[in-house]
């Protein structure tokens, strides 16, 4: 029993260990990560993880590495925004892997990549052949950037002359039934227009709708729960 509660006890160490680790390096830590980020996140899950098993020691042998990992992550993280070189050294460059429409078979091989893996990567973005392509870079974190040729790209508004104003960010005023009293007083509508809009779509109550978005035009998506959309 006092095995057990001791493994319990580590493991919760570890794990507010890791998440406050995390916290503190920031949010990119979340994202892709480029090698560096890979390095860190290995090496401290590594440590906390023996430390969560470990019963020949206290888990608090291990925090001081713990910490001496996170000063030179934050260290590296300062360094690499101060200093151009040392950001090459500590997280690489973007390699082209196509240039004017033509593969760089050199590039290519310093990625360690093939023709069809990265005709595979052109794939997972919709793109089926290769002279649509422009340019291909592969960034520090792995992704595939890619910039199609003029010929290829979507034509926007502001090519067609056309003005347009910003919707900005929806807000979800209804959620599992119930209005989300903040986001309507952030925004420029009142709960009687809300009202109005249910009406108009026969919907009786709030209550019945599972989710509610609006953006600053006025423009609301309803979704109703499974129940109201077959009656």
């Amino acid at each position: 029993m006092e095995h057990l509660f001791d493994l319990l006890l580590r493991g919760i160490l570890a794990y507010f260990s890791l998440l406050i680790l995390t916290r503190i390096m920031g949010k990119r830590e979340l994202s892709k990560m480029n090698f560096s980020d890979f390095v860190v996140g290995i090496t401290i899950g590594s440590i906390a993880a023996k430390g969560a098993v470990d019963h020949n020691q206290p888990f608090t042998n291990y925090i001081p590495a713990l910490v001496i990992i996170l000063v030179l992550e934050i260290l590296f993280s300062y360094l690499s925004m101060k200093f151009d070189k040392f950001r090459l050294l500590n997280n690489g460059e973007p390699i082209i892997l196509m240039e004017n429409g033509r593969i760089l078979e050199q590039n290519l091989r310093k990625a360690r990549l093939n023709v069809e893996e990265l005709a595979s990567q052109l794939r997972l973005q919709s793109i089926f052949s290769f002279q649509d392509v422009e340019t291909v870079l592969i960034e520090q974190n792995g992704g595939f950037s890619v910039q199609l040729k003029s010929s290829q790209q979507a034509v926007t508004m502001e090519a067609m002359n056309i003005v347009t104003s910003s919707n900005g960010l929806p807000r979800l005023l209804i959620k599992d039934g119930k209005l989300v009293e903040k986001e309507l007083t952030a925004s420029s509508f009142t709960l009687d227009w809300v009202h109005q809009q249910l009406s108009t779509r026969n919907i009786a109550s709030i209550s019945d709708v599972m989710l509610g978005q609006i953006d600053r035009s006025g423009f609301i998506y309803i979704d109703l729960y499974e129940k109201e959309k077959t009656t």
